[in-house]
């Protein structure tokens, strides 16, 4: 911090934290970041938020994964955001922290979720053949993402396969 207020490298990272292009000369001063940031934070924030609902109710595994990641992305960024601005409410680094320790249970609660849904959806077909394409389309949906899923997961999914 420079003796007035923040050094042009720190002003110089906060406008490359919150401008799409960025540069390595200071176009914009203190307050013009000031502004910006409340912006781009309360953008981010409704990011933040709207990816936190679909990742606790959505029964799609590819909604899961691309809002979990955007999920962590923006709240990364907010995070970073957060050494430049004061933020009400939860500190973004924490929530970012908890998200990951938490990583696995929300991962089996989707898993939960679109079994469910697997199963609600094979009760209203009239063929066996029609059910078992249910349970085989859902197993087969984590193929691409395999490399995301715990090993605890991967069995939990197996054990829900083994009861069909």
């Amino acid at each position: 911090m420079g003796l007035f207020g923040k050094s042009k490298r720190e002003l110089l990272e906060w406008q490359n934290l919150i401008t799409d292009s960025p540069s390595n000369r200071l176009y914009m001063n203190e307050k013009q970041l000031k502004a910006a940031s409340v912006m781009v934070g309360n953008r981010l924030i409704e990011i933040v938020n709207d990816s936190g609902k679909l990742i606790k109710t959505t029964t799609n595994i590819d909604t899961f994964f691309s809002r979990y990641d955007l999920y962590l992305e923006d709240l990364e960024k907010l995070s970073k955001l957060e050494k430049f601005v004061h933020m009400e409410g939860e500190s973004p680094s924490k929530k970012l922290l908890e998200i990951r320790q938490d990583y696995a249970s929300t991962l089996q609660e989707f898993v939960d979720r679109y079994w469910k849904a697997t199963l609600r959806k094979a009760d209203n077909l009239k063929t066996q053949k029609g059910k078992e394409n249910q349970y085989q389309k859902f197993a087969s949906s984590f193929d691409s993402y395999r490399q995301r899923i715990p090993d605890s997961i991967k069995k939990y999914i197996s054990n829900l396969m083994n009861e069909v």
